[in-house]
């Protein structure tokens, strides 16, 4: 964090009020993978794909 970079972003549907299953989420990719949803077989999706280092968003964050 101090270095203001992150390797990993996940995504939410705020509006998603069972968080016992998948239904919340929309997007999650860390290091080498991302995960998403399949609407049809009410999976979760892993694919392969190589993430770099990138730089936070911090206007939207308070400093630490």
């Amino acid at each position: 964090m101090k270095q203001e970079k992150a390797n990993g972003l996940v995504i939410l549907g705020a509006t998603e009020p069972d968080l016992a299953n998948f239904k919340a989420l929309v997007f999650a990719g860390y290091s080498d993978r991302y995960y998403f949803p399949d609407t049809d077989t009410k999976e979760l999706v892993e694919i392969l794909l190589p993430l770099n280092e990138f730089s936070i968003y911090s206007n939207n964050l308070k400093r630490y």
